[in-house]
């Protein structure tokens, strides 16, 4: 089982539960509307390491080499939503709807901080935050992740920087507030582009 992925894909069809070298991989990915080059600092394949789309929404993951996306402790995840960016209130129910699926992994109470990045090129608004899971439910690990809820020109998208940390460890053991700073800013130098520009 697949503990925390988070998603917005209940948006949809699709649903899920829910980062190491630090490299200057730039990966393409198009996402319905537009193409969006991703900072996956870890990438050890251009290709998803899992991708999976109905159409309406899509999902896409890289882990670590010698990781995998059912065994990992590391993990970027994109996903898109088609045609949902110019909706009402679209970006607020993106992060409702991350807070909701990572409480309801969660076997302790979940932390929330929100924070300031620049807005990506190419789109048209983003909120940050980083969420914590001190205990996944049903596992010995707890989960945090960097996320970034993006406007698309017609899209929504998230892209989350997700990591694991035992849990029964001193206080500390969880990863440093200034590491998710750190990654937050890394996200959001994703760019966004037409499909049919170079987005070089």
């Amino acid at each position: 089982m697949k503990y925390m992925r988070v998603i917005l894909l209940l948006l949809t069809l699709l649903t899920a539960a829910p980062s190491g070298a630090q490299t200057a991989a730039s990966l393409r990915m198009p996402a319905f509307a537009q193409v969006l080059i991703l900072p996956v600092p870890f990438a050890h394949d251009p290709a998803p390491d899992w991708v999976d789309s109905n159409g309406s929404a899509m999902i896409a993951e890289w882990v670590p080499g010698g990781q995998s996306v059912h065994d990992w402790r590391q993990m970027i995840t994109l996903t898109a939503i088609r045609g949902a960016a110019g909706s009402a209130g679209a970006m607020d129910r993106g992060l409702g709807m991350l807070r909701e699926n990572y409480e309801a992994g969660c076997a302790a109470p979940v932390d929330l901080r929100m924070a300031n990045v620049s807005r990506p090129t190419g789109s048209h608004g983003v909120q940050a935050l980083v969420l914590t899971c001190p205990q996944v439910a049903g596992a010995s690990f707890g989960e945090a992740m960097a996320a970034l809820v993006i406007q698309g020109s017609e899209d929504l998208y998230t892209l989350q920087w997700a990591e694991r940390f035992p849990t029964g460890a001193k206080e500390g053991a969880a990863i440093p507030l200034a590491t998710w700073d750190e990654r937050l800013q890394h996200l959001s130098t994703l760019r966004l582009c037409a499909g049919d520009q170079a987005c070089d």
